[in-house]
């Protein structure tokens, strides 16, 4: 597969800026400087002679809908392409071009030509309207609604994550046309040592960060948060200075 190959690419450009004997080896080893500058070549000669092929082999063409949208979109913040960036098989793409579908929590890049639905198993992470995601398995140390690409709201000690699901509901109109609405459904984990916690109410905050929990209180008191009408915010305040207050 094309992503594959772009492993013995890095190699092959790393060899050819330099000679690889076991001295030089351990030096680049040491000097991730003269590493992360040879990797970028590579891959920027790489992005250049590959260009728009990685897509149609490791993903395939996206169709869209064939139903026309009564009220909302399926995409993530816009119903429009952003400059964002993926990490594929491990391997970082920046400056493509993304959607992300939420109804069906797809990554779909546009290349010249095309948009491709990319390949969930092997997409580890991408950005989009400069947001991250990452991508979640759920098992039984993972018990999250379900596997897929969540939103990281905060990455620290302690992580955040947002799950925005969008259901598609027919609307029936007076035309022949089918139209459809899409209704949001929002998910809230914090992710503590290893155990991922939903967050449904606010007092769930207070039971999985419950060491603190007079400190959080007069916090989101002063701050005037309110969980009910920005859950964003105050999440995002409240596990950040729950990690402030956890600092030795």
């Amino acid at each position: 597969m094309m992503f594959k190959k772009v492993y013995h690419f890095i190699l092959l450009g790393i060899l050819i800026c330099h000679p690889f004997d076991s001295l030089l080896a351990q030096r680049i080893a040491k000097d991730s400087l003269i590493y992360n500058a040879a990797l970028k070549n590579v891959m920027a000669t790489y992005h250049i002679n590959i260009g728009d092929q990685t897509g149609k082999y490791n993903g395939s063409q996206n169709a869209g809908y064939t139903v026309s949208f009564y009220e909302g979109h399926p995409y993530f913040f816009k119903h429009e392409l952003s400059k964002g960036s993926i990490t594929y098989d491990n391997v970082l793409f920046e400056n493509v071009e993304l959607l992300y579908d939420e109804a069906k929590d797809w990554v779909i890049l546009q290349d010249s030509t095309h948009r491709i639905q990319l390949v969930s198993q092997r997409l580890q992470g991408f950005t989009v309207f400069e947001q991250p995601f990452v991508r979640l398995v759920k098992d039984i140390n993972t018990p999250i609604v379900s596997t897929g690409f969540y939103q990281l709201l905060f990455d620290g000690e302690n992580k955040l994550y947002k799950k925005e699901v969008k259901i598609i509901t027919e609307k029936f109109t007076y035309t022949p046309d089918l139209s459809v609405l899409f209704e949001k459904v929002f998910y809230y984990y914090i992710k503590k040592g290893n155990t991922y916690y939903p967050i449904a109410k606010k007092k769930d905050i207070f039971k999985v960060l419950n060491d603190k929990g007079k400190e959080l209180n007069d916090f989101i008191n002063d701050e005037h948060l309110n969980f009910r009408k920005d859950k964003d915010n105050t999440l995002i305040k409240v596990v950040a200075y729950y990690d402030q207050l956890k600092q030795p």
